[in-house]
Order: structure tokens, then sequence, then C-alpha cells
């Protein structure tokens, strides 16, 4: 598996644009198991393609649309000779979540955590043509391309935040619940490996304990133990990736004290488990 490092298509624009096919249109492995920051979206011209999670297979017929989340490990395969599709990709917070992103760098992935991985839609609310008007305008470059680009980028966005495939934290969390919280956020965020009792965090805080429970699961939607367990999901993530070390002393490193509990949530995130993630970080490009 690899973190592929995407590079903007557009000047002043974050937006990728491409097309997904193989030389001569054969079937195939477009791209191996690896994941992103971005969000990808693939318009199907013609034949099909397949999005393989160790979860699952999900199948994107000509004239449909397929997504797949940030940071999901996925691969991506033609499943039938002449396939071909246009490919967006883009990172949502470049476009939301600036203002909660600047109080805490968790919350805009803790939002979307348990949102949808992959999903497969014909061309609803026209968000396969506006992929197609994304790639015509970026072929051409005519005058003011980028202002249609721009525009039709946000189409699919709000197509995105309506069907609730992703959430704008800016929008779902109360930035001014969140700012009370923050200082017990922060601290949870620097101290996620050590044994943090919800007692403990809101004494610490000079909150109740019920209150701080309450007034967690009201401003996150989750609870104190969901974000923890999060934060610590993040944290080995980055240790599976670069580090040597085993599954077992990472769960341990971010503060896991049941490997069997680290590796269920841990696929609950990231749609396979610790031990595949880590085996596939070492496969070749």
């Amino acid at each position: 598996m690899f973190n592929e490092n995407i590079i903007s298509s557009i000047p002043e624009i974050p937006v990728r644009v491409d097309y997904t096919h193989l030389p001569n249109m054969r079937r195939g492995l477009l791209s191996q198991m690896h994941f992103h920051d971005e969000i990808e979206l693939i318009y199907v011209i013609s034949g099909t393609i397949d999005i393989i999670l160790d979860s699952g297979k999900y199948s994107a017929p000509a004239g449909s649309t397929v997504f797949v989340n940030s940071r999901i490990p996925h691969s991506t395969l033609a499943a039938t000779d002449g396939t071909s599709g246009i490919l967006i990709q883009l990172r949502v917070e470049d476009f939301f979540d600036k203002k909660i992103r600047s109080m805490s760098k968790y919350l805009p992935r803790f939002a979307n955590a348990t949102d949808t991985p992959v999903a497969v839609f014909d061309n609803e609310e026209g968000v396969g043509d506006c992929i197609k008007h994304i790639m015509k305008e970026f072929t051409s470059k005519d005058t003011a391309y980028e202002v249609y680009v721009l525009g039709e980028v946000y189409g699919i966005l709000a197509f995105l935040l309506r069907k609730r495939i992703l959430v704008d934290s800016s929008t779902y969390y109360n930035a001014g619940a969140v700012q009370k919280l923050l200082p017990a956020l922060e601290y949870i965020n620097d101290n996620y490996n050590k044994d943090l009792k919800l007692e403990q965090v809101s004494n610490k805080f000079g909150f109740n304990p019920s209150y701080f429970s309450r007034m967690f699961k009201k401003t996150l939607g989750s609870g104190y133990t969901d974000y923890l367990a999060f934060v610590r999901i993040c944290q080995a993530e980055n240790l599976l990736r670069n580090t040597d070390m085993s599954v077992i002393d990472v769960a341990l490193e971010v503060g896991f004290s049941s490997v069997s509990y680290f590796n269920r949530v841990f696929k609950k995130h990231k749609n396979c488990s610790p031990t595949l993630y880590k085996k596939a970080m070492y496969q070749k490009m």
C-alpha cells in the first residue's frame, strides 16, 4: 500500500482531473492498494470499474459514478475490456472545515469517521454531468474555465453533503461549544497513549463527569470513548506506515490495552485490519 501524493491539475484550484484507463483499453489493475487524503470520484464512461476494499468489492458500470472517501485503503480494477472513466480527486477541507480545522486537527476527520467509505450512484442530480463538464472545461481551457470547474466542484460537494456521504464539520459542530471543550480535546490529543479515564480528564478541567460526558456527546455527536479511540487509531496509522513496529506493539504504544479491541476499532475506521494494512505498506508501487 502507498500514500498517493495528489498533484493539482489546475492553478489556484486544488483539484486533480484525469482520465483513468489502461493502455489499449484492456481489463486489469488500474491501481494497487493505496490511499490518499483526497476524496475520489470516477465517472465511468465505458465498461465497469471495481473498487476493492478488504471488506468487499463495489462495481460501477458505465454511466455511474463511484465515490471513495479519503484515507480509505482501496485498489481499482478495470473489470472489462474497454473500461475508461474520468477521475476527480480533491481535499474536502480545502473547500470547507477551515474554522473547525484551525481549532483541532482531528475534528474534521472525526466528523466523517463513520461515514460512507465507498458509494456507487447513477447520474443523480447530474453529478456525472458535473464531472464530464469539469473534464470538458479542463481540456478546452477556454476563457474562465477555472470558474466553471470551481462551480461544478461545489455542485458535486453539495450533492455529497446533501446525501450525507460527507459531513462539513464547520456546520456539523458548533464552534462555540467546541471552544469550551478545546482544552480537554487538546489534552486528549497530546496524551492519547495514557490511561485517560473520563473522570480524570473532566476533573482536570473543572467539569462534573456527568456534565462533561453529556457536553462531549452533544458537541461532537459521539462519546468521549469514541473520540479517544479515534485519536489513537490516527496515531496507530502513522506508526504502521512509518515504523517497523509490530501490530501488538503499535496497539500498546497508542494506548490500547486489548489488541482485539484495537483490531476491531481499526477495521471500523480503515475498512481493513491493521495486519493487512501493515503488510500492504511494504508492497512496491
